[in-house]
């Protein structure tokens, strides 16, 4: 785990080894980061703060071979945790770019 990272690494395939093994969802969960604005600012200081989204969870697909059916589930919840981080993004740069426009 790098604090306050903000780009998203590739996925290990351990923890879909687990969830294929005991026939348990994944759940992408993604944290992301904007600047402390307002009173935010005199208690955090230099530190962002922080969103967590969950996303839907994602099951193994047993129809497939183990070794691709926990690639399918690396590679879609990899996919899911990037769109989570995206979408956040860009609703924290539409505010702060309406933000700047009413000021």
């Amino acid at each position: 785990m790098w604090y306050y990272e903000d780009t998203l690494r590739p996925f290990k395939k351990g923890v879909f080894s687990f969830a294929y093994r005991a026939d348990k969802p994944v759940i992408p969960s993604a944290i992301s980061y904007r600047p402390a604005k307002g009173i935010y600012r005199l208690f955090k200081g230099k530190y962002p703060l922080c969103t967590i989204s969950i996303g839907e969870p994602l099951f193994p697909d047993y129809s497939l071979p183990k070794e691709e059916a926990i690639e399918k589930l690396r590679s879609e919840a990899e996919a899911a945790v990037a769109k989570q981080m995206d979408q956040y993004t860009a609703r924290v740069k539409e505010k702060e770019q309406n933000h700047g426009q009413k000021a």
